[in-house]
């Protein structure tokens, strides 16, 4: 994991950033489908979660103490270098265990919502409420029709996924697919945070914040497990090697490697591209529950999801903008 690039030399690589980009997407929704088509058809939802959660922790923390994994494994001897550590104070502390409750919560909801909604309509909900809040940030920008205009047409877009008039998707899911866009929204301030964290050089800033964002996945991870044995799920299923190697390699595929294709894709696009990337989301969604399903979606539900991508992508080409006026008034260029 990387911290998001800086504005000081900073040199678009479009090629690169949207291929990263378009992969990490793509990575997303497939491991959605490995959870509704894969982990839930072994499991109850929280023990899935907690169990795809576990896997992604364990693969995290090989990657942040690859180091000592190695000398570990190969008998090497401790290297001579000073490691590059960080003082753990008590606001980064706070910081991995906020963070790894809404790691918990973010995945808790997702998986139910998997249950009744397609991957599909839940990715495309969950990113409605942080479109929908943008148009307080729109406000305090003194963008006044903006700031009325986005809420309002992104609710549209939810009630036409929705459909509550002829009971399409089913109204719980797609509740909680909601509410995981509103946690993650608050996830990925936290994880801004602590990837950015505690280091003098970009170097170290990129050790120390996977490290802590390990520990927090790996806290996350606990936490899921607790709730899922306080209700009574069982974990017998995934004790099979054949389940088990499958749960890491899911959480690689779909967990560990999409965070890298994000970061890489973060670094090198601009914030105007890497919010037009990430627009596309919607547009994903639909056709993988085309391909899913071999089926058209209903007008409403497809109209639904273009209404999302639209006010997505309306939202980008604005912070885009915003940014390019202010890199241009310090004599910068734009991140």
């Amino acid at each position: 994991m990387q911290v998001p690039n800086k504005t000081a030399g900073f040199r678009e690589k479009p090629g690169r950033g949207f291929a990263a980009g378009i992969c990490n997407n793509a990575l997303g929704l497939l491991g959605g489908g490995f959870t509704k088509e894969v982990t839930l058809t072994v499991s109850r939802p929280l023990p899935g979660a907690a169990v795809e959660t576990v896997a992604g922790a364990f693969l995290l923390m090989l990657m942040a103490y690859r180091d000592r994994a190695a000398d570990l494994v190969f008998r090497r001897g401790r290297s001579t270098a000073a490691p590059s550590r960080s003082p753990l104070t008590q606001a980064m502390v706070i910081n991995i265990i906020l963070t790894g409750v809404t790691i918990g919560t973010t995945k808790a909801m997702r998986t139910v919502s998997l249950v009744t909604v397609s991957v599909g309509v839940m990715s495309t909900l969950s990113m409605a409420v942080p479109l929908a809040l943008y148009g307080i940030e729109a406000w305090r920008e003194r963008h006044r029709w903006t700031a009325i205009l986005v809420p309002l047409v992104t609710l549209a877009g939810v009630a036409l996924i929705t459909g509550p008039q002829t009971g399409d998707v089913d109204l719980a899911g797609a509740g909680y697919a909601l509410a995981s866009g509103a946690i993650n929204m608050l996830h990925a301030v936290l994880v801004g945070r602590l990837l950015s964290s505690g280091a003098l050089t970009q170097k170290q800033a990129d050790r120390v914040g996977l490290k802590a964002f390990a520990w927090a996945t790996f806290l996350g991870a606990v936490i899921l497990s607790a709730c899922a044995a306080f209700t009574g799920g069982a974990f017998g299923s995934f004790l099979h090697w054949r389940v088990a190697a499958m749960m890491i390699v899911g959480a690689f595929l779909f967990g560990t490697l999409p965070r890298m294709l994000y970061a890489v894709a973060r670094r090198s696009l601009s914030l105007g591209s890497f919010g037009l990337l990430g627009a596309t989301i919607p547009l994903l969604a639909l056709l993988g529950d085309m391909a899913v399903y071999r089926r058209l979606p209903t007008a409403s539900a497809a109209l639904g999801m273009v209404t999302i991508m639209f006010v997505a992508a309306w939202i980008a080409w604005l912070k885009g903008r915003a940014q390019r006026s202010v890199s241009n008034r310090h004599g910068a260029p734009a991140p």
